[in-house]
C-alpha cells in the first residue's frame, strides 16, 4: 500500500500554492483513470513491461498512469483544492480513499515481476477505491512484453482486430490453430501475440505473427508466390529428349519443374518424328502428358493441333496470280468530262453498239494477310493484294468530245483490301486445309495509249464478295507453307469474276507487341 501513501503526499504537497490562490474545483473527467505500480527484481524488465502495457492499451480511451513522472504530471493537472477534512471541516477517510477520491482514480494495479530461467512471472493485484484488493493472479510468459500483453488481456478482457488481405483473395485463415474464414477478413482477437497461417491452393503458405493491441486494427497484407508445377512426359521411347520452349529440360519420364504458364513442348528421338505439343502448367500442379512418338513417315510429321493453335496471331505472305474476265466498262478519268473505256474490240477494231466485249486479263503481285486464329474459327483482320499486268489489248475509248477512238490497254494496277474475313480450318497432323469468306474493295487503274489522244489513266473501284480455299503445311508449329485459290465476284458486272492463285509462306506467334488476347472461353 506504500504507493497510495505517496499519492496522498503528492496531493498535499504539489497543489498547496495553487489551493491557496484558487479554490475552484478541477474539471471532472469522464475517462477511466488507472494507476499502475510495477516493481520487480530487474529494472530492465520493469521498463519493458511498462512500455509494453502502454502499447497494448494504445487504443484504450481511458488514462493509464505507468510511471512516477506521469503520476506527478497527472497530479499537477488534476488536483483541486485541499480536501475539507484536512482543514478540519469534515472527518477524513482512510489515506487510500482520500488519494483515490482526490485523483478520481478508478482503481490501481500493483504488479510484481520476477525473472527466472528466461521466464517472467507477473503477479498482479487490483486495488479498489477503498484500498481493498479485489483480485489477485499470476501470469508466466517467456518475456516481459508477452507478460504485459497477457496481464492487460487478463485484467481488461481487452481485444483488438486484425484485417487479413491477400493477393489473390480467398486464402484460408488459421489463427492459433483455429480456422477463421477466408481473405479478405476482419478478425476480432484478444490482446496479445497470435500465430496465423494463410493458405491458398497452388501457392506457398504464409505463416506469421500479429501482436494485437486493444482498440486498434492491425492490417496484414500478403502477396502469394506461385508454386512451381511439374511436367512429366510419358509413353515416348526411352531416352527421348524433352524440350520446353526450344530448350532441352530433361528426358521422358523425368519430372521437369516449371513456373506456371503455357509452354511449347518438343519430344525428340532418333528414328521417330519429332512431336510438338503445348502444355499449360498450373501452380503446384503435376501434369503428366502422354506423348507417344510415331515412326518417321516423311511429310506427315507429328505436330499436334494444340502446338499449332497456341500461336494465335498469324501472318501470311505470298505470290498471287490473278485471272480476271472483265469488260472494264465505266472505267474513266477523274475530269468533269472524262475519257471512258467503251469496250474491248475484236480483231477488226469493231465493238457492239450496246454493251461491251470482255477479255481475260492476267495480273501478278503479292498478297499479305494478318489474322487471329482460335482452334478452328478465325478472323482475317486485314488482307491486301497488289497486282500488276501488261495486257496489250485493243480497246475503244470515248473521248470528252463524245467520239469513240481506238486505243490500246497497256497496263493494269490493282489494289484489293479485304477487312474482317471469316475463316475455318481443320487439322490432319501438320496438314491444315482452310476456307475463308468475306467482302472487300477493289481499286483498278488502266493505262490507255492511242494515236488520237494523249496517254490516259482510267480508274474504277467496286466492292466484291470473295470465297477462298487453301491448304497449309506446317513445317514447325510456327512456320508453314501454303497454297490457296480464291474466287471474287464483283457487284459491278464490268469487272466480272476474278480467280486468284497464291503460293506463299506464313508464321504464327502466341502474341504480338506483348499483347495476348483472352481465348473465347474466357471472354
Amino acid at each position: 500500500m506504500l504507493r497510495l501513501f505517496h499519492i496522498v503526499l503528492l496531493i498535499l504537497l504539489v497543489p498547496l500554492g495553487a489551493a491557496a490562490q484558487d479554490n475552484e474545483a478541477a474539471p471532472q473527467s469522464d475517462r477511466e483513470v488507472v494507476l499502475w505500480n510495477v516493481d520487480g527484481d530487474n529494472q530492465r524488465t520493469i521498463e519493458v513491461f511498462r512500455t509494453s502495457v502502454g502499447e497494448a492499451l494504445a487504443g484504450e480511451a481511458g488514462r493509464h498512469i505507468l510511471t512516477d513522472a506521469a503520476l506527478k504530471t497527472y497530479v499537477r493537472e488534476n488536483t483541486g483544492p485541499l480536501p475539507g477534512c484536512l482543514l478540519g471541516v469534515e472527518s477524513c477517510p482512510s489515506p487510500q480513499a482520500l488519494g483515490f477520491d482526490a485523483l478520481q482514480l478508478s482503481f490501481a494495479v500493483h504488479v510484481t515481476l520476477k525473472t527466472s530461467a528466461g521466464q517472467v512471472s507477473a503477479k498482479y493485484a487490483l486495488i479498489d477505491a477503498q484500498g481493498a484488493v479485489t483480485r489477485e493472479s499470476s501470469i508466466d510468459a517467456p518475456n516481459a512484453r508477452d507478460a504485459a500483453f497477457n496481464v492487460v488481456r487478463d485484467i481488461f478482457d481487452a481485444t483488438g482486430a486484425a484485417r487479413f488481405e491477400t493477393t489473390p483473395a480467398g486464402a484460408k485463415i488459421v489463427i492459433d490453430g483455429r480456422e477463421s474464414g477466408t481473405t479478405p477478413s476482419l478478425s476480432r482477437l484478444p490482446v496479445g501475440r497470435h500465430e496465423f497461417t494463410l493458405t491458398l491452393s497452388g501457392f506457398a503458405p504464409f505463416t506469421g505473427q500479429v501482436e494485437v493491441k486493444k482498440g486498434l486494427t492491425d492490417k496484414i497484407q500478403h502477396t502469394f508466390e506461385e508454386l512451381p508445377g511439374t511436367l512429366v512426359v510419358t509413353d515416348a521411347p526411352a531416352g527421348a529428349l524433352v524440350l520446353v520452349n526450344g530448350e532441352q529440360k530433361g528426358r521422358v519420364g523425368e519430372p521437369i519443374a516449371l513456373a506456371p504458364g503455357t509452354y511449347a513442348i518438343e519430344v525428340r528421338a532418333d528414328g521417330y518424328d519429332t512431336l510438338r505439343d503445348a502444355a499449360t502448367i498450373g501452380s503446384g500442379e503435376e501434369l503428366r502428358r502422354s506423348l507417344p512418338l510415331a515412326k518417321s513417315q516423311g511429310l506427315f510429321s507429328g505436330i499436334s493441333s494444340e502446338a499449332i493453335t497456341v500461336n494465335n496471331y498469324v501472318f501470311r505472305m505470298g505470290f498471287e496470280h490473278g485471272i480476271q474476265t472483265a469488260t472494264y466498262q465505266d472505267a474513266r478519268t477523274g475530269a468533269d468530262v472524262p475519257y471512258e473505256l467503251r469496250s474491248f474490240t475484236d480483231g477488226n477494231g469493231g465493238f457492239p453498239a450496246v454493251g461491251a466485249l470482255e477479255r481475260t486479263v492476267h495480273t501478278n503481285g503479292f498478297r499479305l494477310d494478318f489474322a487471329y486464329q482460335f482452334q478452328n474459327i478465325g478472323i482475317v483482320l486485314l488482307s491486301m493484294s497488289y497486282l500488276l499486268g501488261q495486257p496489250d489489248e485493243l480497246v475503244a475509248t470515248t473521248t470528252p468530245l463524245g467520239t469513240d477512238e481506238p486505243g490500246k490497254l497497256v497496263g493494269i494496277q490493282r489494289l484489293q483490301m479485304r477487312p474482317f474475313q471469316l475463316s475455318y480450318r481443320e487439322f490432319y497432323n501438320n496438314f491444315v486445309p482452310f476456307a475463308e469468306a468475306g467482302m472487300g474493295m477493289d481499286f483498278t487503274w488502266l493505262d490507255i495509249e492511242s494515236p488520237r489522244f494523249d496517254p490516259q489513266r482510267l480508274s474504277q473501284s467496286e466492292g466484291f464478295v470473295g470465297l477462298g480455299i487453301g491448304l497449309q503445311y506446317f513445317i514447325t508449329p510456327k512456320f508453314f507453307a501454303m497454297a490457296r485459290y480464291s474466287l471474287q465476284t464483283y457487284f459491278d458486272t464490268g469487272l466480272g469474276n476474278d480467280h486468284l492463285l497464291l503460293i506463299g509462306l506464313g508464321a504464327g506467334f502466341p502474341n504480338v507487341f506483348g499483347f495476348d488476347a483472352e481465348p473465347p472461353e474466357k471472354l
